[in-house]
């Protein structure tokens, strides 16, 4: 990045002042980003940020994925799938997948665990677990057999190791923090230990990383300090579950539901209250949300978010009680509050609703789609 291609991109992105000309522009500081962690990642988040004010539908997505993982933000996931919900509300294709990721995160969280290994010929495990005030989690002598190769020659080395616990993080912190308060403490005797018996210490670090989420790695000065004092090297294994792009598949049939099938409705909605209405008008689609539904076929009341989507109708008309006369829904219509009776009559569905103003409306959709998305 040079300073004048930096203020180009900048110049071109006030005067337009639009949500998309915002968007690339923090998706630019997020390249740079890539090359100076942290140095532009405030610029990137506050662009992205200027995207969503206009309301753009990929901005609420890029702050969603800055504020999940990113390296000099503080990570938020809960606030993340509430952007990425946002960003799929708007139009947003790349948030479905980001949103499914969270959604498997929280299920299947990516965890890290730390093995602390201390070997040598001169290592007496029971002297070395009452040094450092901790019993090992396993240990083994020179020449005792091996799970792995039973008939094997043996063990190599003496070994003393110990396993703390699985850590459902993304941040090397906690682990590192971990280390310091059983061995920082006891650097001293610790390494005159280790140096006086000609021993080696290994640190592993294992990550399980699930749907994506990788973790970050870094190390403060004073912990890598320790290390070197006590001669010790740090490794690092990671395990990656990496089917999540079939399982995303899967999911979206899993949330996408017919609502309609020979004539008949799977779900209604009577008497719910609605949370939320959107009409696209130059998509030809309504969007309703609720908190429930029932379940026709298995005659069952399920309470879950869900969206009703009608959509792709040839075309639509309304009327408002007392009337008795349709005309185009464009026209005559107000904000949904309440779906009072749903029916299907051959290919069309017709509806009486109640608006926000108590007001009353029969609607009828021609050769629509309808569906029901999961939440």
């Amino acid at each position: 990045m040079t300073k004048e291609e930096e203020l180009e991109k900048r110049e071109k992105a006030f005067r337009t002042n639009t949500g998309e000309g915002y968007y690339y522009l923090a998706l630019y500081y997020e390249e740079a980003n890539d090359e100076e962690p942290t140095k532009y990642s405030f610029r990137s988040l506050y662009f992205y940020f200027r995207a969503w004010q206009l309301g753009y539908a990929d901005g609420y997505n890029g702050i969603g994925t800055f504020i999940s993982h990113y390296d000099g933000v503080k990570n938020n996931i809960t606030r993340a799938k509430a952007y990425y919900k946002q960003a799929i509300e708007k139009g947003s294709y790349c948030a479905n997948h980001n949103y499914f990721l969270t959604l498997k995160q929280e299920e299947y969280p990516t965890c890290l665990k730390l093995i602390v290994t201390v070997t040598g010929n001169k290592l007496d495990s029971v002297y070395f677990s009452e040094l450092v005030n901790l019993s090992s989690t396993t240990s083994w002598l020179k020449g005792d057999d091996t799970e792995q190769y039973p008939y094997s020659l043996g063990r190599k080395k003496n070994c003393w190791q110990y396993e703390f616990d699985n850590l459902i993080t993304r941040e090397l912190e906690p682990l590192v923090n971990s280390f310091k308060e059983i061995f920082g403490t006891k650097v001293d005797i610790i390494s005159k230990y280790i140096q006086e018996n000609d021993l080696k210490m290994e640190l592993d670090v294992m990550a399980d990383i699930n749907y994506g989420i990788i973790p970050s790695y870094y190390m403060d000065k004073e912990f890598m300090s320790l290390l070197v004092q006590m001669n010790a090297d740090i490794n690092f294994e990671q395990e990656y579950f990496d089917g999540f792009d079939g399982d995303f598949e899967e999911w979206k049939v899993e949330q996408k539901k017919e609502a309609v099938r020979d004539n008949m409705l799977l779900y209604t909605f009577d008497d719910e209250v609605m949370n939320k209405f959107v009409y696209d008008e130059a998509n030809k689609r309504i969007e309703l949300s609720f908190e429930g539904y029932y379940d026709v076929v298995n005659e069952e009341g399920i309470n879950r978010e869900c969206v009703l989507i009608i959509e792709q109708w040839d075309k639509a008309m309304s009327k408002r009680y007392p009337s008795n006369k349709f005309e185009n829904i464009e026209g005559n219509f107000g904000i949904i509050s309440m779906i009072v009776s749903m029916e299907v009559m051959k290919e069309n569905i017709c509806m009486v609703v109640s608006t926000i103003n108590s007001q009353h409306y029969e609607i009828i959709f021609e050769r629509a789609s309808i569906w029901l998305l999961l939440e």
